[in-house]
């Protein structure tokens, strides 16, 4: 589910500052291109819508036809539903409020919205399983939004929900792996930008020298390094997305959630035995450049 208004031209996510302080929510990253040497050609329809479900790239198995172009676009534009789930999921305030969250000897208690910023309510209740007397090794943090509710910086949260961040591989403070499971729901307003959504998922990262690397599981696709930004119904989405052995790369991909259409970027696919589909989306429709048994090919697909 992924419902939002912003003002038109406003691409920025006022709240990000606010509620995300880096640690254990933080991932960076970049994207890919490729360029090909084309021969053949053929024309057709495709398109897809950006609803969320199951993944529809898994199922994914490039060749040289034209139904092969089709179904490449499809996938691209469903998967887009998915980035934008994932992308709302590293939004949310968990890292954030574990830094928050007071030390020492006790692993448990209540943090009040109302110390978060004006006109807070609710509550946040927490606890820390832990091994190891002397280093208090952590295994798991388990916390609950109760109606926790607070304004700062003109933009105002709610949320209601659970969230479990388990480790599931802990060398020291700077090394270490983590899973963390969500099931939120909340409600964000202020600064031209509203979202209404509810989360229910996973997320992997793994820390090397303090560098993450994160992966939000949605509906059978591993999204990373999502950059989403908005104007109005338009979304421009950048992320790398895996599912079953294939690999989507989006490249300022500029998706139309009222029309299933995209009209301007790039998506390279490659299927789990290495053959590859890059999409250049444009205001007439899509070209696919299908990499096949060594030679490729160029096709044409109009928007459905």
């Amino acid at each position: 589910m992924y419902t939002a208004t912003q003002t038109p031209g406003d691409s920025r996510r006022p709240w990000l500052t606010l509620i995300l302080v880096a640690a254990l929510a933080g991932c960076g990253g970049g994207g890919g291109s490729d360029s090909d040497t084309n021969s053949g050609g053929g024309t057709g329809t495709g398109g897809g819508t950006g609803t969320s479900g199951s993944s529809t790239l898994r199922g994914v198995s490039l060749g040289s036809g034209q139904s092969s172009a089709g179904q490449a676009v499809s996938a691209a534009n469903s998967t887009v539903a998915h980035v934008l789930e994932a992308d709302n999921a590293s939004n949310l305030p968990g890292g954030a409020q574990l830094l928050t969250l007071p030390g020492g000897a006790t692993y448990s208690g209540t943090l009040q919205c109302s110390t978060l910023g004006t006109s807070g309510s609710g509550n946040v209740t927490y606890s820390l399983t832990s091994t190891d007397g002397a280093t208090a090794r952590p295994v798991r943090w388990d916390y609950r939004y109760n109606d926790c509710r607070y304004s700062s910086g003109g933009v105002s949260l709610r949320m209601n929900g659970t969230m479990s961040m388990s480790y599931d591989r802990w060398t020291d403070a700077s090394n270490y792996a983590f899973t963390t499971t969500y099931d939120i729901t909340y409600d964000y307003s202020g600064s031209g930008y509203s979202d209404s959504d509810t989360y229910s998922g996973s997320e992997t990262c793994t820390v090397t020298a303090n560098s993450f690397d994160c992966a939000y599981n949605v509906g059978g696709d591993a999204v990373r390094n999502a950059q989403v930004s908005n104007s109005g119904s338009v979304v421009t989405v950048s992320a790398t997305v895996t599912s079953g052995g294939v690999t989507a790369v989006f490249s300022n991909w500029r998706y139309d959630q009222s029309t299933g259409r995209a009209t301007s970027g790039t998506v390279t696919i490659t299927d789990a035995n290495g053959n590859r589909a890059v999409i250049t989306a444009s205001a007439s429709g899509y070209s696919v450049v299908i990499t096949w048994g060594g030679s490729s090919q160029t096709y044409t697909v109009a928007f459905s």
